[in-house]
């Protein structure tokens, strides 16, 4: 045959064959039109997948493979679920192999997908929208179908679950892969990859939304029919930048499967394992700088049903590892670190690891996975110098001395809150100078035992400037401070005792009136983490210039609301009581209450430290008095104060009185600039600025007086005072002849009425004739109804005279 004529031959097959195919196109676009493929398709759908479907165009094909082609996929929700689409397909391409039909095998030559998406959903019943779909079959059975390219584009899946209020979102799916079998259809071969370029998870209990991550998945699989098993040439997982490597083998496949894999990945940077978590708090994390290498191996065997898994094993390394950030400027350095973990518990410990240059040694054991238990091995020894590099920690802090920590923790993980402890944390001369004291502690030492639930305090000793400390004390129930997972602060139940205390250079009362040398002070306090039972003993304590011995009180504070009860001191030379109460929860605004008694109190000392009067009176004072207010300044506690008392003084005597020596200046008196003092009493008040005095009376050598009116805080005067003088005092009068006679009391003394106004500092003094006026006009009415009396006696006795003479 010539090489023309065997051309011709080609070309005339060739032409018939496209003359068939083309015929057999139009055939089949004639015999299975759209409307008759949908009336065949759609029902057959409806019926399977027990749901409403609706399919947009579908058609035939020879061209390429036989195959089919199907647009516009919409299968809705099923009843039960609120309405809406379950699964949605842009558009499916099918192509087959001819041939392989003929002996009853389906070879798939393509299969697309272009952006299918399903949504699936659990009610808050619990169920989920695909059960009636994924019922449990008694034997898994793989059909011998074969495809060279199954692809997906821009696939997604939606998952909401009502029940626990959780959405995950995997979006642009990819995915190619490639299925065959051996002629016998006794081996099978599946390799390709899968990409999910975006998970986004939004999970219940997350404060802030994780950020979205990816995750690509490659695998080569030899599946073998008569043995039931999958051999994994290749299963390469990569979320970020990190990838595991899993090979073995899955016997009982279609049955029980019983798992014999491996697990292992290359050297992993730490920074990009971390890179690839998808923290919750990415702003912690974009400042994380970290260095070091992870590696991961495992083994597990056994049946992935049964609980708990038979046989696991395996280990975490790390290597070189450091991880510092800004708000924690000294960094942690761990040389190497180790995770071994099987099937019923993992354990982790640390070599040389440090913090800045601190020690750190860390063991740790996590058992029963499902209810876990974890017990935690802690040794440190803590420099104090690195707590000044937070900058959390106020300006002008600083630390010295050293912590030593050697603890065991153990509970449940669930609720480390309730968790054992034992160990001990030792105090070593530390030093702190803090802004919110005037002065420095230094050689801080002390033993803090944690024995249970509770944290013991032993042997605490400190000093302060001049004062000093020892306290003993124990917190119970010490954790849930750690985890800040409590209903009621612990309680610090503890004794302090001081032989020496200068709250005044501890806690400046102005900052103004601080030395140089003293570092800043806030005007504030912070409250302790922690309510406060407590019994101080202070044999010498110094407040706002007072001092005070043999102090002894019981101090109580609870949510914030500050109780000072019993307390006793020796004050000068008396003895002072009382009790205080003061809600410190607004430290710009504390609300306080307090009562105090003295007796036998030097009225001096007392009053040149609380008054301006300075060395002018003197007197064993008595004093019982109530005050509250509100303010953390003077301003403020002044113009809110209130209060009442009863005072009285004996046994005293004034000298050298501002206001007396003007009064004296006045009236030219000279003896009222001093005089000893009988008897002192006074009942005061105070409120809206002013204080009262309702019951003044003074009995003196030489004259007594009577006092009402108020003072403002600010120094106003608006007194009444009534001055009796003695008759030695009242001939100093004898100018006024007998008007003065008329001015006298009962007891023979001169009373003048005076009105006291204008500034403590300079008053001025006004003879208020009133009163006087009102007891001369008693005086000469009671002199008249004398004098007619003494006439009618004197008739009477003339006329009785008169008629004993007739």
């Amino acid at each position: 045959m010539t090489k023309k004529k065997s051309v011709k031959i080609a070309l005339w097959i060739f032409g018939i064959i496209l003359i068939l195919i083309v015929v057999a196109s139009i055939t089949l676009k004639l015999v299975f039109t759209e409307e008759k493929l949908l009336s065949l398709i759609e029902p057959r759908l409806k019926q399977s997948l027990q749901r409403d479907v609706e399919i947009k165009n579908v058609s035939l094909t020879i061209w390429g493979g036989l195959g089919v082609d199907v647009g516009g996929v919409t299968v809705y929700e099923r009843q039960g679920f609120a309405q809406g689409e379950f699964l949605t397909l842009e558009h499916l391409l099918i192509r087959v192999k001819f041939f392989p039909l003929l002996w009853k095998r389906l070879e798939v030559k393509k299969i697309i997908l272009e952006k299918p998406t399903i949504f699936l959903n659990k009610n808050k019943e619990g169920t989920l929208n695909i059960d009636d779909l994924v019922k449990e079959e008694e034997e898994f059975t793989l059909p011998p179908i074969v495809f060279e390219m199954m692809e997906i584009k821009e696939g997604k899946i939606e998952y909401f679950d009502q029940s626990a209020g959780s959405k995950i979102i995997l979006d642009k799916i990819e995915q190619k892969a490639k299925l065959s079998f051996d002629p016998k259809v006794e081996n099978g071969y599946a390799e390709g990859k899968i990409e999910i370029k975006s998970i986004d998870l939004n999970l219940p209990g997350l404060k802030k939304q994780i950020p979205e991550f990816y995750l690509n998945l490659e695998h080569d699989l030899k599946m073998n029919f008569p043995g039931d098993s999958v051999t994994i040439k290749k299963l390469k997982t990569t979320l970020g930048k990190v990838e595991i490597d899993i090979t073995g083998k899955i016997e009982n496949f279609s049955k029980n499967p019983i798992l014999y894999l491996d697990l292992f990945s290359e050297k992993i940077s730490l920074p990009e394992l971390l890179a690839s978590v998808p923290f919750e708090d990415t702003t912690f994390m974009e400042k994380l700088k970290s260095q070091g290498e992870v590696k991961i191996s495992a083994t597990f065997k056994g049946e992935p049903k049964l609980e708990p898994f038979p046989q696991i094993k395996g280990q975490v390394t790390f290597r070189d590892i450091k991880l510092e950030s800004p708000d924690y400027p000294f960094p942690f350095k761990m040389p190497y670190g180790e995770i071994n973990f099987d099937s019923k518990s993992a354990s982790f410990f640390s070599s040389q690891a440090k913090l800045e240059d601190s020690p750190v040694e860390i063991k740790s054991v996590v058992d029963n996975y499902k209810d876990p238990n974890l017990s935690v091995d802690l040794k440190t020894k803590i420099n104090l110098s690195l707590l000044e590099k937070l900058k959390s920690i106020p300006q002008g802090t600083e630390f010295e001395g050293s912590v030593d920590i050697d603890f065991r923790a153990y509970g449940r993980l669930k609720k480390m809150d309730e968790a054992k402890l034992s160990g001990k944390i030792n105090l070593r001369k530390i030093k702190a100078s803090l802004p919110s004291l005037g002065v420095p502690i230094s050689d801080l030492n002390g033993e803090l035992n944690l024995v249970q639930k509770d944290l013991r305090i032993t042997n605490l000793f400190a000093s302060l400037g001049k004062s000093s400390f020892s306290m003993d004390g124990k917190i119970e129930n010490i954790l849930p401070i750690v985890f800040k997972k409590i209903d009621t602060l612990p309680l610090l139940e503890f004794t302090l005792s001081s032989p020496y205390l200068d709250l005044d250079q501890i806690f400046p009362p102005d900052k103004k009136e601080q030395k140089p040398e003293r570092v800043e002070t806030t005007d504030t306090i912070p409250l302790p983490y922690l309510n406060l039972s407590g019994q101080v003993n202070v044999q010498k304590l110094l407040f706002r210039e007072v001092e005070f011995s043999n102090s002894a009180f019981n101090i109580n504070l609870t949510d914030g609301i500050l109780r000072i009860d019993n307390f006793v001191s020796d004050v000068y030379t008396g003895n002072l009581g009382g009790k205080a109460i003061a809600d410190l929860n607004d430290p710009e605004h504390v609300i306080f209450n307090f009562e105090v008694s003295t007796a036998n109190l030097e009225a001096n000392d007392f009053l040149s430290r609380f008054t301006p009067v300075k060395k002018n009176l003197f007197g064993k004072l008595n004093l019982i008095a109530s005050f509250s207010g509100k303010g953390n300044t003077v301003d403020q506690i002044k113009n809110s104060l209130k209060g009442s008392g009863n005072a009285k003084i004996t046994e005293g005597k004034f000298k050298n009185l501002k206001m007396l020596n003007l009064l004296s200046e006045h009236f030219k008196i000279d003896e009222l600039k001093d005089q000893n003092i009988k008897t002192l009493k006074n009942s005061f008040r105070i409120e809206e600025g002013k204080l009262h005095f309702d019951d003044f009376s003074l009995q003196a050598k030489d004259f007594d007086c009577e006092l009402s009116g108020y003072i403002t805080l600010d120094g106003f005067l608006d007194y009444d005072l009534t001055l009796y003088l003695s008759q030695k005092l009242a001939k100093r009068f004898d100018l006024l002849g007998d008007i003065k006679e008329l001015l006298k009391d009962e007891k023979e003394r001169l009373v003048l009425d005076i009105a006291i106004t204008g500034q403590a500092s300079s008053p001025k003094f006004t003879l208020d004739t009133s009163r006087a006026q009102k007891r001369f006009e008693e005086k000469v009415k009671i002199k008249d109804e004398k004098l007619k009396k003494e006439l009618e006696d004197k008739a009477k006795n003339f006329l009785k005279n008169l008629l004993e003479k007739k």
